[in-house]
């Protein structure tokens, strides 16, 4: 529908007279992919069709009663993206785009744990009930001997319509409306932690409907609102699936049927020359039609910027939202837990947990001479949650070092109230020789963490120095360390993180332009961990025995990249250029715990085994791509080009999951 309609406008406007400029190009290319191993690791779950013809278009007008654009890419991947764009005189304007993404739900990297120093995948499960951390001999996760099988298709399609009446005295007065839609549809295979069960059919469509509303006040202000109304719908087959265990369960559509009203509206005022004030207001609410839950929000922001000197500047920010969920009392919901599936009368509660936040910000830059510049930011902000969720750990714990913890004394909570603030500053100043330098500083603090793995005091530091150097070369070196810890909670959670990074460019006679660059990562973070230990009252029969516990349980992760990149144009119109990178990223994540003969279950863990490390990776990742291009000097409206890129991503842990993707290009495009 969308291509018929533009397809009018098209024509219409290259009809149209008067016209001053026109300009067109077509372009076509042939494309050819060759993969080896895991080629869902080397294209990263990318669903674009690399065989074949490709071709792009675009055609363009500019004259006294307006302009338009219009342009299809990637015509023939699967990937088409369409844009669209006019402005008559000022006083209608319309625009439009579509596209599509296809996205690979590729089968997950295989993980797995060192069993007694040697890596196996997927062969240790938590079990409840008699609390022991199992060694399960074979791999529970069933995966195929080809890593590609799982490769499932989603296509994802965007749409979106604008079209707009301004007023021809007062370009400051308008209305507007808009279509927006995203539709869905494919396959996606359905895994719990054990086995892939199967199939399950995609089939859904999000459409959004907006109108707007736009005025002038005055000289000095203005105000526009949009009414937004919202429909998800989905699609989906539902799905018959077996299961390890003897019955089989429905795989029910994803979502049930939403609707969404939303009002927003936003404004400003210029008070003088030296303050202006914005705001919005924003209020909505979604519903969902089977069970009648209900989700609503609300939001308030205003904002003042006072100039007060040629060189200082100041900025205050307030913000506020509010959301409330009330769920109905007598909802249905399904029940796998029974001998067969069935419907079963699920209990709401009177209301999930609200929340309301509350935030404040405060900024000044401060240029005193061309040379420096300065700026301060203070943020506060706090979070209010009513009946935030408490799950207590119900049942005594006797963990495999001795540590003993009686039921009913630790919790995970998430917190009813937190304050954070954050302070930071930030400089850059010119020194001699052409040199720049940048730096920056940041610090937050709150009295309490949101979970238990999110920080109190958090410290940031960071600086860039650019300096260019003989021979047209630029040397730039940064670097940032940061810190964190969690100082209210039990785990004792804190981490380090250093980043740096390094570049060299050279510019040669405006004709060679080569450059390489480098960084170095490294994080570290530390937490007292506890295994099998229940949160959920109820969830097991027995107190916990024999559980791991580390208490103080490493993770290190260690990521560095190498990078070249250069360009050179070379006479009669020929450019070669290129890239590439390598990047090698460690995880190590240790551990020590195991069983004697008194503490193991024969027939799962054997005395003597113990886990040394969880889900390590060590996985290198090469990418290059080289490529040309050619103008001949008698025909400056064509261009030929071909490309090769390449990546390949080896793991050194599980070369299950190693592969690699090449893709060819060649063809030319034509300006008219």
């Amino acid at each position: 529908m969308n291509r018929l309609m533009l397809a009018g406008l098209l024509a219409g406007l290259c009809a149209a007279p008067g016209r001053a400029e026109n300009n067109a190009t077509i372009g076509a290319r042939y494309v050819d992919l060759d993969s080896k191993g895991n080629k869902q690791q080397a294209l990263e779950y990318d669903g674009k069709l690399y065989y074949g013809a490709h071709g792009d278009v675009s055609v363009g007008n500019e004259s006294e009663l307006g302009l338009f654009d219009f342009s299809l890419k990637d015509i023939g991947s699967r990937e088409e993206v369409m844009n669209f764009n006019l402005d008559y005189k000022s006083t209608f304007k319309a625009s439009a785009k579509w596209d599509n993404l296809h996205h690979r739900m590729n089968q997950a990297a295989r993980s797995g744990q060192v069993i007694n120093g040697v890596w196996r995948p997927n062969n240790v499960a938590l079990t409840t009930g008699n609390g022991r951390f199992t060694f399960v001999t074979g791999a529970p996760i069933n995966f195929s001997d080809d890593p590609n099988m799982y490769n499932f298709m989603l296509k994802r399609t965007e749409s979106e319509v604008n079209v707009g009446l301004f007023s021809p005295e007062n370009s400051a007065k308008w209305i507007t409306a808009q279509y927006w839609s995203v539709v869905k549809t494919g396959s996606r295979y359905v895994q719990t932690a054990t086995n892939v069960l199967g199939e399950a059919n995609v089939d859904n469509t999000q459409e959004n409907y907006t109108l707007g509303l736009g005025t002038n006040i005055k000289e000095d202000g203005a105000v526009a609102v949009d009414l937004i109304r919202a429909d998800f719908v989905d699609n989906a087959k539902v799905v018959l699936i077996t299961p390890s265990n003897p019955r089989s369960a429905p795989l029910l559509p994803q979502w049930p049927r939403h609707e969404m009203t939303a009002v927003e509206s936003k404004w400003k005022y210029n008070v003088s020359k030296k303050l202006s004030l914005t705001g919005a207001i924003t209020g909505r609410q979604r519903e969902n039609l089977v069970n009648r839950y209900q989700f609503n929000a609300g939001v308030a922001a205003f904002n003042a910027a006072y100039k007060a000197t040629s060189k200082l500047a100041l900025t205050a920010k307030t913000y506020f939202r509010y959301s409330q969920i009330h769920e109905n009392q007598g909802f249905m919901g399904f029940n796998t837990g029974a001998a067969a599936p069935r419907l079963d009368l699920g209990q709401g509660n009177a209301h999930e947990f609200d929340k309301l936040t509350a935030r404040g910000e405060f900024e000044a830059n401060y240029h005193p001479c061309e040379k420096f510049h300065g700026k301060a930011v203070y943020k506060v902000e706090l979070n209010h949650r009513r009946d935030a969720p408490s799950e207590d750990f119900a049942l005594d714990t006797t963990y495999a070092d001795g540590l003993v913890v009686p039921g009913l004394t630790r919790s995970n909570n998430l917190s009813n109230e937190d304050v954070k603030h954050v302070m930071e500053i930030a400089g850059t100043v010119e020194l001699p020789l052409g040199a720049e330098l940048e730096g920056q500083y940041k610090k937050l603090y709150a009295n309490r963490p949101a979970f238990v793995n999110m920080p109190t005091r958090q410290d940031e530091v960071g600086a860039q120095f650019m300096m260019p150097l003989p021979a047209h070369v630029e040397f730039t070196l940064g670097g940032t360390y940061s810190k964190e810890r969690n100082a209210k909670e039990a785990t004792n959670y804190h981490m380090t993180r250093n980043n740096y990074r390094a570049g060299l460019d050279w510019e040669g006679a405006s004709k060679v332009f080569v450059g390489v660059d480098g960084s170095y990562e490294i994080i570290r973070y530390n937490s007292e961990t506890y295994y099998a230990t229940s949160n959920f009252p109820g969830s097991v029969t027995a107190a916990q025995v024999n559980a791991p516990h580390e208490s103080g349980q490493l993770n290190r992760q260690r990521n560095t990249t190498l990078g070249a990149h250069g360009r050179v144009n070379l006479p009669k119109g020929l450019v070669i250029l290129g890239n590439g990178s390598y990047t090698w990223s460690v995880v190590q994540n240790p551990v020590n715990f195991g069983w004697t003969a008194a503490q193991a279950a024969s027939q799962f863990t054997p005395a003597g085994t113990f886990v040394n490390d969880i889900m390590p990776s060590e996985v290198r990742v090469a990418r290059g791509t080289l490529g040309m291009e050619y103008t001949p000097e008698k025909y400056k409206n064509l261009t030929a080009r071909a490309s090769y890129s390449i990546t390949d991503w080896v793991d050194k842990v599980d070369s299950y999951n190693s592969g690699r993707a090449s893709i060819a290009q060649v063809g030319a495009s034509m300006k008219f």
